[in-house]
């Protein structure tokens, strides 16, 4: 019998528990990499954003902290770098 790669590792189990975190904590995931500055940026960004927009930027703020943490890029960076391997696309002219 083949050994069977495990469904949920230690890596795939922590990822999951750092963005089910963000959600009441924003900043939480760059707290437990021990980056205390930009988790607590995170932290006071998210109160300042659901104040001004209401959960839609609380969330987007713990999203932007695991995005962080997991990628090191922020999700602005992170789109446009999506955007940029993508090539344009090309009108024909006729």
């Amino acid at each position: 019998m083949p050994d069977k790669t495990p469904l949920v590792t230690d890596q795939t189990l922590g990822k999951v528990v750092k963005a089910a975190a963000e959600l009441s904590l924003p900043g939480f995931s760059c707290y437990m990499d021990r980056q205390i500055g930009e988790g607590a940026l995170h932290t006071l960004g998210s109160l300042v954003a659901a104040s001004l927009f209401g959960p839609i930027g609380y969330v987007l703020v713990g999203a932007n902290s695991f995005s962080k943490s997991e990628s090191g890029k922020n999700l602005l960076e992170l789109v446009d770098s999506r955007s940029a391997r993508q090539e344009p696309v090309k009108a024909s002219h006729k």
